[in-house]
């Protein structure tokens, strides 16, 4: 896992990063590129939701994650 080749979940995410936004259009500037890139990014994140993680979005999961060791620390302290 050296290499994002190497990593299948990486690998994964620029399959789709390729068919559903960079080769779908033809960017008339790295500017435009960069903001139709970002804006599949962003919703990828925030929006679409995965199976693996219980049908959240990535967000959502961090959100959980960060609530779940709050809870823990919590826990400790009493």
């Amino acid at each position: 896992p050296w290499k994002p080749t190497d990593n299948g979940h990486i690998k994964s995410f620029n399959g789709l990063l390729r068919d559903e936004c960079v080769n779908v259009k033809a960017y008339v500037s790295l500017a435009d590129a960069r903001e139709e890139i970002d804006a599949w990014r962003c919703d990828y994140h925030q929006v679409r939701l995965h199976t693996p993680s219980g049908h959240l979005t990535p967000s959502e999961v961090i959100i959980e994650g960060q609530d779940s060791q709050i809870t823990k620390a919590a826990a400790l302290l009493h």
